[in-house]
């Protein structure tokens, strides 16, 4: 007769998936042979799934068998937990749930449910336990304080431009926005001028709000201005005549800027410069350049009965000269550039019908003096090379 040969295992389940099982024989028993061919030994370590059972003889020397062990292995679902880690604590509290699939869990602060409460930080862990009698574990999950976050919204004043409706965004990385005229979503669009606010709640859960932003009712900006040239020097006053402007840029041909509404700025020397001024406001921006010549101050026509005009002015390779005088004989017509000196000189007869044209394709850009003088007096006039 044939006897039982009694096994047990370290382990309370027959599944690998909680690592090696250790399987031994309970009793006195000689000549043991594993069904893995193993001779000898009162245990063995199993390590891959599979039958085991094992055979000998009692020490009656009657023959001894045990039953068959199946040795299983699977695999268990994932254990996550819901907010990822780290988990902020945005106020008193915060709640960590576990990811569902499991018979039991167990968290590392007591807690046997799904779910568990944290109200300061640290670190807390959970193990679950599935179907199968496999435990995985979450590992360590960091508890952080937190707090409330600012909402940007754009564009911090918005305006209402000539009937328009506004546009007010807020942030990316926030869910939940609400607005303080009732409105919901990112962004929205408002008619009506006033103070709004939007709150949100961030990624990790927190509550944030925006400052107020106002809405205006505003036009869209135009862009104009004149000058005036101080006497005696290199100094312009620039008078913005702009409308419907909040911020100011003036460029000075490169040489400075100004953000003032109405600006002086003093140039290095006598000759033509562009100017730009762009305005803003929430409505937009508007751009307007001009060149302006900065001339010495007091030329003027101070001829005698003479009248002159040049065209075109500016001019490219030549101008025409147009005019008359009273008086007779030969008229000497010298060119001067804005810092005084002789650049071209010419000698016409005087007449009661001038009509006379001057090449200037050799003369440098900028700005020329034309004086013309007869017998008594002199005439000045501007030219300006382009």
């Amino acid at each position: 007769m044939e006897v039982e040969i009694p096994l047990i295992t370290t382990q309370n389940t027959l599944n690998l998936c909680n690592g090696d099982i250790t399987v031994s024989v309970v009793g006195n028993f000689v000549g043991l042979i594993w069904s893995t061919g193993q001779n000898g030994g009162n245990a063995i370590q199993v390590s891959q799934p599979g039958t085991i059972s094992v055979t000998g003889q009692d020490l009656n020397g009657c023959p001894a068998a045990s039953q068959d062990i199946e040795i299983i292995e699977t695999v268990p679902p994932p254990l996550t937990t819901v907010p990822v880690a780290p988990i902020t604590i945005c106020g008193n509290s915060a709640t960590v749930t576990a990811s569902a699939g499991f018979v039991s869990y167990s968290w590392s602060n007591g807690a046997t449910t799904i779910s568990t409460t944290v109200n300061m930080p640290g670190i807390i862990s959970v193990s679950a336990t599935d179907n199968n009698g496999c435990t995985v574990s979450s590992g360590p999950i960091n508890i952080v304080t937190g707090s409330s976050v600012a909402v940007p919204v754009e564009p911090a004043v918005a305006a209402i431009c000539d009937g328009v409706p506004a546009t007010l965004s807020a942030g990316d990385g926030f869910t939940n926005y609400e607005w303080s005229n009732g409105a919901t979503g990112q962004e929205i669009t408002v008619s009506s001028t006033g103070f709004y606010s939007v709150t949100a709640t961030d990624d990790n859960g927190c509550p944030g709000s925006s400052p107020l932003v106002e809405v205006i009712s505003s036009q869209f900006p135009i862009s104009n201005f004149s000058y005036t040239q101080n006497a005696g020097g290199y100094t312009v006053n620039f008078d913005n005549q702009s409308q419907n402007g909040l911020e100011y840029e003036w460029t000075f041909d490169s040489i400075g800027t100004s953000p003032l509404p109405d600006p002086s700025f003093t140039f290095p020397e006598y000759g033509p410069y562009y100017v730009t001024l762009i305005i803003t406001n929430p409505c937009g921006s508007d751009t307007i350049e001009k060149l302006i010549v900065v001339t010495p101050v007091g030329i003027e026509d101070v001829s005698s009965g003479a009248k002159f005009a040049l065209s075109p002015n500016p001019a490219d390779e030549y101008f025409i000269l147009r005019g008359t005088t009273p008086i007779q004989g030969i008229l000497n017509l010298r060119m001067f550039d804005s810092s005084g000196r002789i650049v071209s000189t010419e000698q016409f007869p005087a007449s009661k019908d001038i009509n006379r044209k001057f090449d200037i394709s050799s003369l440098m850009k900028g700005l020329y003096i034309i004086e013309i003088q007869p017998i008594e007096g002199a005439s000045r006039m501007k030219l300006f090379k382009k």
